[in-house]
């Protein structure tokens, strides 16, 4: 989320040692990460971007420090001006980061505003996201569903957050099996 009418700048800058990885619920417009809040502010990979974070929602870059915090974010998070609510989602992993080491972020909650944020990589919604189906003979009060929506959250957070490492693990081992394969030809 940035203010609208008072456009992030998009900085050559790279994230200091104190930059944190966070998540943030993006519209896709035409596969661009985009803010779903002023329908303008795109995130391209490790591209910086700054709106000066301020308390009273005047100002800063909306992220979540958990992907289960991120994927709770639905339009009744969102103000009614929201731009782009109807559009595709994907979650955001970015890093962000105010000036200095001890500048905290403005929090509202689990949201935290920040004046820095680079897009590290982007991730699909889960299949399931926003979808509570009780079966027709059991209706849940709104205390259980709302249980069983955290619940559901939760599983799908995981799951997410277990691709990622899977992915991860995934090009740790190829980049071993680069390494041996040009060491074992290097000893040939």
């Amino acid at each position: 989320m940035a203010i609208q009418g008072m456009t992030p700048l998009v900085l050559n800058t790279s994230p200091p040692p104190h930059a944190k990885k966070m998540y943030k619920l993006v519209a896709l417009v035409d596969g661009v990460a985009t803010s779903v809040f002023d329908g303008t502010t795109q995130y391209h990979p490790f591209v910086t971007v700054y709106q000066d974070a301020k308390p009273d929602h005047q100002g800063g870059l909306y992220v979540y420090p958990t992907m289960e915090n991120c994927l709770r974010t639905n339009m009744r998070h969102f103000p009614g001006s929201s731009q782009l609510g109807n559009m595709q989602k994907a979650i955001a992993v970015v890093l962000a980061w105010n000036d200095g080491v001890m500048e905290l972020p403005v929090m509202y909650g689990a949201k935290r505003a920040y004046s820095y944020v680079q897009l590290l990589d982007l991730l699909p919604m889960p299949p399931t996201f926003g979808l509570l189906n009780p079966t027709p003979y059991q209706m849940p009060t709104s205390g259980q569903r709302s249980l069983q929506q955290r619940s559901i959250t939760r599983a799908q957070a995981r799951t997410l957050q277990l691709e990622v490492e899977v992915q991860d693990m995934e090009r740790r081992l190829e980049f071993a099996r680069l390494v041996l394969g040009l060491s074992a030809n290097s000893r040939g």
